[in-house]
């Protein structure tokens, strides 16, 4: 096995014979190779879809925008961008943890404060169109559950929401108001032990 591998990555290796306590190492010597490539977690690393309200919110989660098959990336470093955005595929309400998707969780700890992957705070400061980020200062989050599983965030009044307008694909806080192309989004929360990268063993 190897240690310390990254996804579609191709390592060419000798396999060396000894015999007589006398190494080989002429032409004869074969050689292998073995590539890597991300796949899902060991057993029961998923981001599963929440569908009550915790008594506390503290966990590892996933934002998604479930018509879109898309989660807000927080892997960025400028988290209030156009296509702020990852593909997720979703499965009887679980999505599979890889490295590119635990990269782009966010922290929720039980004050509500909200921590992207990339070490930033997010939330508004008032009930408008935005989204502050810091790596110092935080912002209270307020969370909720409603009856269609979707999940309201709230921040100094407004809302976490996907816009789903052309040219505006985006997870953004939005003032408070009646949505049309702002639309609600749920939270994945994950369980397991991570990622693994696969190989071969020889």
């Amino acid at each position: 096995t190897f240690d310390g591998l990254t996804p579609e990555t191709t390592y060419t290796i000798s396999v060396v014979a000894k015999g007589d306590d006398t190494y080989y190492t002429d032409s004869n010597a074969a050689k292998a190779e073995a590539t890597t490539a991300e796949a899902p977690a060991a057993s029961g690393a998923v981001y599963t879809k929440v569908t009550s309200a915790p008594a506390d919110w503290s966990g590892e989660y996933l934002i998604v925008y479930e018509g879109g098959g898309v989660a807000f990336n927080g892997n960025l470093t400028t988290l209030d961008a156009v296509s702020n955005t990852i593909n997720v595929t979703i499965t009887d309400n679980t999505i599979a943890s890889t490295s590119e998707i635990d990269q782009s969780s966010f922290t929720i700890d039980a004050k509500g404060y909200i921590k992207s992957a990339s070490g930033y705070y997010i939330g508004q400061t008032s009930n408008a169109n935005g989204l502050k980020s810091n790596k110092t200062t935080t912002y209270e989050n307020t969370l909720s559950i409603n009856n269609d599983g979707t999940v309201n965030i709230v921040s100094g009044g407004a809302y976490l929401r996907y816009n789903s307008s052309s040219g505006q694909y985006r997870f953004r806080y939005y003032k408070s108001s009646t949505y049309t192309d702002q639309k609600a989004i749920t939270l994945y929360k994950k369980s397991g032990s991570g990622w693994i990268s696969t190989g071969e063993t020889f």
